[in-house]
Formats: C-alpha cells, structure tokens, sequence
C-alpha cells in the first residue's frame, strides 16, 4: 500500500490534500538516502540523525557506545558500532536502549517510561519525498512479544505496523519542506523486556525528468509548468498537457500537445488556431527528435504543418509550413512525398510516431494532430501559453491568449462592444450559453453578471 501525505506551500497560503497515487512518466524516484547504507558515527552526517524518546516525548539525542561496551550474553554480541542512550549502563542492567546500522532495540522490565529508539532524517530541500520503511522481528524473550515500527512527521503517525515474529514495509509519498524531519520509532507493544529488531528506511526523491532537481522546488520555482496544481511537472504526465521544448534544453521555448481528434487536415489547422496554437512546424532534426520522445506517440500518423499549396507540381514542389518558416529541414521517409492518390491529391502531411519520418496524405478519415504554441502577442519574450496557464496575465475566457490581445465583450466580431454584444448576451441570459457560446465570455458555463461585466468594462471601439 502507498500513502500519500502532501503538503504545498504556494505564496502565503499552506494547502494540505491527501492525493492518489502521481502520474509520473516512468520510474520519478531517485534513492538520496538509505539509513542501513547510510550509518554514520557522527550525528547529523547524511542527515541522519539518532535518538530516543522516553514514552512518547520528544526524541532526544544520544551518545555513541561502541561495541566493545556490550556484555557479552545478553543477546546484542557482534552488532557493531551503535548509539546507546546510557553507555555507561550495563547493557543486561534496566536501561537497554540502542540502536545500530540494522539492529535496534527498545528497554521496558515493567517500567512505564520505556526508552525507544528514534531515527530521524532530515530534508535538505523541499520537494516531494518517497519513504519505504521496514523492519524485521523474530520474537522477543516472552510469547507473543510485539514491536510496532512507525514513521511519525509533524507529530502525526503517517504509516505504522506491528509484528510478534515476520517481516513488515510500506511506502509513503510526502511532501517536505528544507528542514523538516521524519521519525521512524521502534516502539515495544508488551512491556516486559526489550526486544531486537531490524530496522531500515529509504528516502527517495521525486525527479521524474532525470534532471537531478527536485521536482516540487521546480514547480514552485516556476522552472516547470504544473498546470494541475499535483505538484508534478507536466513534463512528466505525458499526454495530458502541453510540453515546453526548453531553452535550457536547447530548445525554442515552444509548446507542444497531441490535439487527440481525427480531424482531417483543415479542420485541425482551424482547431490549433482556435487554441492559440498552429500546426507544429518541425524545422529541425532536434525539434523532431523532441516530438518524437517527448510526446509519447503511438504507432500512428500525427498531422503537422506542412502543405502543398494546390498550383504547385506534384510531388515535391513548394512545400510550405503554416506558418510561413523557412522550408529547409526535411525528414521524409525514403521516396516520399509521391503525391500516391494522385486523384484527390497528397498536399497535406504526417509524422509517424514510430520513426519520426513524415508522409504526404490527401483527404480521408482523419488523424489526431501536433499542436505547436509559439505566439507572443504581448511581445514580452514569454509564449503566451505558459503565461495563461500559469495564471501570469490574466485570461478571462480561458482561450490561452492573453487579455491585452483581445477585444473581450466583442461577441459579434465587429471589432467594437456595443450594442450588438449586449443584445446577444442578454438574449442568453441565465443560459449555459448552448445558444450562444460566445456570450458565456468567462466561460463559467452561465450567462450572467460578469459577463456583464466584462462588456461593460470593455465598451466601444477595440484597441487589440
């Protein structure tokens, strides 16, 4: 079983949630720590750290007591270099409470304040963090003698289990900021007599790109887009949201998504630029390898932006991307484009999701599409997605463009609010706007006092 315990610190606000498991491409995780591979003599070193609690208080910092201290006998021989919370105390006497690489071991004889042993380990940054606890126990000195193994943070048991004799994990997503501990606690169930047991913990950090950063401080750094609000990048939940080809990366700082409608080509060219996007326009051997292992394409033909406009000679003359760029890059599979139909015409064009290679095609059936964002209305150096998406300019009907480049409350598309707008939206008052889509302009899913709103404010000629 995985538990989930998150908790994002966005701005001033502290927003707790318990989440199902994250969408990640691949395996996200990468160990940082390993208490076992980890043991250290020195507190604080890997940021580990040892210690006990008496009952259930505070842990406490304890000493070092090497091996050699040990009586022989009493049950701990050959357990190496350990932390004892008492070393002067002789391990057989009452006080019996240390813990090692492995092996820990909690004190009771009867005595209601029993010591118990605490490892803690301690965040370097904030992010989203894995812990996969366990601990085996083969009995104690009394029948039925259990130890209870629990992971605690911020004063709450996020994850326990207890055994007489077996082995017991688990797995727990959280989310940490720089600083902050987690516990594990070896807590003795029957008091009665101390009891060995074995105990390890990983600590695993989410980076679900490889890119050796923690995927929470990128998020809220605003280095990846989270458009979710899971604390995940979208990067990683491939599909389900527009990728950034980055600069950093080498890349043009555009976006791109697989627009999944079978659209035959114009009507697709038509959705992109609905979308504030236009048919990707892969004008190098980069960009199409980006596309290719970025996207998670099928075995299937994907639409892209390049045509033949219909005086030109078939098969190769005058291709053109939509957007009027350069034609110089080209990655057609070996004897293509061959105008095959030549009855109806091949002037549009594909991308195979196996190979990267591009075909020319004619009308038919429909293929789901590559939308590309690239636009900068504002001309800030920013893609205008990002920016929306992010909540950086405001985007009061959510079509991706900034609000500075529009002329909102102008419904009829006359270039100018005025009448005409108000008639048309007071007619779809109180509606869900199935009548008139444009008249719901925040695009609430009801006609009502903002909308109103919106044209007011916006009343007379159009400066965008």
């Amino acid at each position: 079983m995985v538990l989930n315990f998150r908790r994002a610190a966005m701005a001033a606000s502290v927003v707790w949630s318990a989440l199902a498991a994250s969408v990640h491409a691949g395996d996200p995780w990468v160990e940082i720590a390993n208490s076992e591979q980890d043991f250290t003599l020195t507190q604080g070193a890997n940021g580990w750290t040892y210690g006990y609690a008496v009952g259930n208080g505070e842990p406490a910092p304890i000493q070092l007591m090497q091996f050699s201290s040990a009586v022989p006998g009493c049950g701990c021989d050959n357990v190496g270099p350990l932390w004892h919370f008492a070393p002067q105390v002789c391990f057989c006497g009452q006080q019996f409470c240390f813990q090692g690489a492995v092996i820990a071991h909690t004190d009771s004889f009867g005595d209601p304040d029993v010591h118990v042993p605490v490892r803690m380990y301690t965040f370097a940054q904030s992010g989203v963090y894995r812990l996969r606890p366990g601990f085996f126990h083969a009995g104690g000195c009394v029948p039925n003698e259990d130890i209870r193994l629990e992971v605690r943070f911020r004063g709450q048991v996020l994850w326990s289990a207890e055994t007489d004799g077996g082995r017991q994990s688990g797995e727990i997503e959280i989310v940490a900021d720089a600083g902050e501990r987690v516990e594990l606690w070896s807590v003795q169930l029957l008091g009665q007599c101390g009891a060995a047991h074995e105990v390890r913990m990983s600590v695993d950090r989410a980076d679900c790109d490889g890119s050796g950063d923690n995927d929470l401080a990128k998020v809220l750094a605003g280095t990846l887009p989270d458009f979710d609000g899971d604390f995940v990048p979208d990067t990683c939940e491939v599909g389900q949201y527009p990728i950034q080809w980055r600069v950093a990366d080498g890349g043009n700082g555009h976006w791109y998504q697989v627009l999944q409608q079978n659209l035959i080509w114009p009507n697709a060219k038509i959705e992109c630029e609905r979308r504030g996007g236009h048919m990707a326009t892969v004008t190098s051997a980069p960009e199409n390898a980006f596309i290719l292992t970025k996207l998670a394409l099928g075995p299937f033909a994907y639409q892209i932006g390049a045509f033949q406009p219909i005086e030109a000679c078939e098969p190769g003359c005058l291709w053109t991307w939509v957007t009027g760029e350069p034609w110089q890059y080209v990655n057609w599979f070996p004897g293509e484009p061959n105008d095959a139909n030549a009855t109806v015409g091949e002037d549009w064009s594909v991308l195979w999701g196996t190979t990267g290679q591009w075909n020319d095609i004619g009308p038919g059936g429909g293929n789901s599409s590559i939308i590309e964002w690239s636009a900068d209305c504002d001309n800030d150096g920013s893609v205008d997605l990002a920016q929306t998406r992010l909540g950086l300019v405001p985007d009061l009907n959510q079509n991706d463009v900034p609000d500075t480049c529009e002329c909102l409350g102008n419904i009829v598309d006359d270039n100018a609010v005025n009448a005409g707008d108000l008639g048309i939206l007071l007619a779809a008052w109180g509606t869900d706007a199935s009548d008139y889509p444009a008249a719901d302009i925040n695009r609430d899913g009801l006609v009502d006092g903002l909308d109103l709103g919106i044209v007011i404010s916006n009343w007379g000629a159009c400066t965008n």
